[in-house]
């Protein structure tokens, strides 16, 4: 068996698949007053973050690696594809069932699995998003938040921390989803939304600017957050608003001067953006709600499950999905046309049909993902098992499901289609 970059990504996306289905079940379970086993909330959440995010993060790099060797053939890579998704579901499986000691070794298997690929993967970040709008050392600094997170998430479980767990908690989920995850996601659509588009980002300038507010704003958040520092976090909040602002003015003006077509790749990276200020500006106005000692509203387990899909799926797998719909035609075709020249037709091919019912998984989710917020505004006014929230609830887990499987058979149709196929 040869596991190229391609198979990373493929699995990636399964992972993705899986945690999907699984934070679905989990909310109408909820709803229902249904128990639901305790393993699932770790396939939710560390399948996607680790299985999904981070294994397709790395085949990213793999194929960008690929990409840039002067070998003309692909490496395998089966040896560590076998060990990265034996150890994610090692890790899910002793986190499911709360056996401390082994959670700690599963995830110091994966801790080394990523040092393994930690050159290749530090040389293919600098040399494939690093430039005017995305200064090298800010890349440093989002590798270095990935090893620390990755430091302590492999601490916890072995409790060498237990006095300051909370603060440790803290740090390794905001350093891996602010500090790499968010970073990586804003470096990525300003690196593919120009060549997307066709045409230059309207200001590099600003797409520069922003990037280092979003960075000095991350590290200082994490600051207040360490610190229980609710004024200062505010206003960071607020500095990352309006960076977040001038963020999405530059995507949109970009895209207004675009004389390509609509696509997948664009739409969902435009939405992406949205969806980052939307998060942001909902974070700190979750933060302001506790500035007087009686909070205005009651913030519970389910409004901050809403807050944090806003960033999950709304940002970082739209990104996701963004750059899969561009990236994915050139390389099939570079697996399976050995003639340079030849692959133009066979791309404009898979990347058409990656462009069918575009609006049918970016609307599912993208209006799945704002139900999970409505839904949690109606439990306010609500009770939790009420005929109003149990239908919101459907209605959002079944636009949601609609969302990921729409895409999930564009990407099947792509894979199947070959470049002899009679119908190309």
């Amino acid at each position: 068996m040869r596991c190229t970059p391609l198979t990373f990504l493929l699995a990636g996306f399964g992972w993705l698949l899986l945690a999907a289905l699984g934070g679905v079940a989990s909310l109408v379970g909820l709803v229902q007053g249904t128990p639901l086993p305790t393993w699932l909330r770790p396939v939710h959440t560390h399948g996607a973050l680790v299985g999904g995010l981070l294994q397709l993060a790395l085949g990213g790099l793999l194929a960008s690696a690929a990409k840039s060797s002067d070998s003309k053939k692909s490496a395998s890579h089966t040896a560590l594809f076998i060990s990265f998704n034996i150890a994610t579901a090692a890790l899910i499986f002793c986190l499911g069932y709360r056996q401390g000691t082994l959670t700690g070794l599963a995830g110091l298997l994966l801790f080394g699995l990523v040092l393994s690929q930690a050159r290749m993967a530090f040389a293919r970040l600098q040399e494939s998003l690093a430039g005017p709008t995305t200064p090298g050392w800010v890349l440093t600094l989002s590798f270095g938040a990935l090893l620390a997170g990755l430091t302590i998430g492999v601490a916890m479980p072995f409790g060498l921390i237990p006095e300051y767990y909370a603060h440790a908690r803290l740090a390794h989920i905001h350093l891996l989803l602010f500090g790499f995850s968010t970073m990586i996601g804003v470096a990525v659509i300003h690196r593919l939304l120009p060549e997307v588009f066709a045409v230059a980002l309207s200001s590099s300038m600003i797409g520069r600017i922003v990037t280092m507010a979003m960075v000095a704003g991350s590290l200082a958040l994490l600051g207040g957050f360490l610190t229980s520092s609710l004024k200062f976090e505010l206003g960071i909040g607020a500095l990352l608003i309006l960076a977040a602002a001038f963020f999405i003015t530059n995507l949109f003006r970009t895209w207004l001067r675009s004389p390509e077509p609509g696509s997948a790749a664009g739409d969902h990276l435009l939405i992406a953006g949205l969806f980052l200020l939307f998060t942001i500006v909902t974070g700190t106005f979750m933060g302001a709600n506790y500035l007087t000692d009686s909070p205005m509203f009651p913030i519970g387990s389910l409004h901050l499950a809403a807050y944090t899909h806003m960033a999950l799926i709304g940002f970082l797998v739209n990104v996701v999905l963004g750059a899969i719909s561009y990236g994915l035609p050139t390389l099939l075709a570079e697996h399976r046309i050995p003639q340079t020249k030849k692959r133009q037709a066979y791309v404009a091919q898979l990347t058409g049909l990656l462009n069918r019912w575009r609006a049918l998984p970016l609307v599912g989710m993208s209006l799945g993902t704002m139900g999970l917020a409505v839904i949690a505004s109606m439990t306010w006014s609500h009770p939790l098992g009420s005929l109003a929230v149990r239908t919101a609830t459907w209605v959002s887990a079944g636009l949601l499901v609609i969302g990921f499987a729409a895409f999930a058979a564009k990407l099947t149709w792509a894979l199947g289609q070959k470049p002899s196929d009679p119908s190309a």
